[in-house]
């Protein structure tokens, strides 16, 4: 019996985030350790790793992620019980996303603050930056980032119990995915707008978006590619136990191994099935 692995000490960890490159995963990492700390007690020692991760959230140059990182930062102050720093925070990461020049940036950038909002459990706060990303949505011209903006959105909804409003997104990303010129960005949209639909109660919809992610599929150029991307779509057929159309779908897969992965896959949710 393998021995357990003992946890790092907070001392362990803070070197090994020391030892990160200055960004978004330093932060992230200064954020985890001071939420730890917090949950146990150490107030005034995860207000001091904070203090860091805020100091490193200033110092990125890439306004997408400081904002991001900023949303992550109020959440963690916010836990601390301080909420004017918490505040102080979020107002900055969403003014921070909406200086961003490209819309697409801009709105992934407010999905981004959504997500870090909603993992904490304010709600409120993530549903804004969601209705502000939407609004930003029909400014985007490339269809593929569009498409994802619906389709984020969507997800993020999801994940807030917000069926309906993630339902009424899925046409809108449907036809922006349908206007993407690239087989590989096109075949993965269908995928996620099909999860969207198995999620929100359009269980119909995940295999009409698996037919057109699989049309879409068969014209990627690369070999490996194209049968990675058919593997994915095998297996997703699998999920929604369309065992025909994944065994005709894995079957066309050329590389043995993505094809050898795909119909294990098949076989072993078959036999749960049984």
């Amino acid at each position: 019996m393998a021995a357990k692995k003992t946890p790092p000490t907070p001392e362990q960890a803070l070197a090994a985030a020391a030892d990160l490159p200055p960004g978004l995963r330093r932060l992230e990492a200064l954020a985890a350790i001071a939420g730890d700390e917090g949950k146990a007690g150490r107030t005034e020692e995860a207000a001091r790793i904070l203090a860091d991760a805020l100091q490193t959230a200033r110092e990125l140059k890439d306004s997408a992620a400081k904002a991001q990182g900023l949303a992550r930062l109020a959440c963690e102050f916010s836990r601390l019980g301080q909420r004017y720093a918490a505040a102080g925070l979020t107002g900055e990461s969403t003014e921070i996303a909406e200086k961003l020049a490209a819309p697409h940036d801009r709105a992934f950038a407010l999905i981004g603050i959504a997500r870090e909002f909603g993992r904490d459990g304010q709600r409120d706060v993530s549903l804004k930056n969601l209705s502000q990303a939407l609004t930003v949505a029909p400014l985007i011209s490339e269809p593929h980032r569009r498409a994802a903006v619906f389709t984020r959105v969507a997800e993020q909804y999801l994940d807030e119990g917000q069926k309906d409003l993630a339902r009424e997104l899925l046409p809108q990303a449907q036809a922006a995915a349908g206007e993407t010129a690239s087989p590989e960005e096109r075949s993965w949209l269908f995928i996620k707008i099909g999860d969207c639909g198995r999620r929100c109660g359009r269980e119909i919809l995940a295999p009409e978006m698996l037919a057109e992610a699989y049309r879409a599929a068969l014209t990627i150029s690369d070999a490996s590619d194209r049968s990675r991307r058919m593997a994915v779509i095998s297996c997703k057929y699998t999920e929604i136990r369309r065992y025909d159309a994944a065994l005709d779908v894995a079957r066309l897969i050329s590389v043995e191994s993505y094809r050898a992965m795909a119909l294990y896959f098949i076989s072993a949710r078959y036999t749960q099935s049984e």
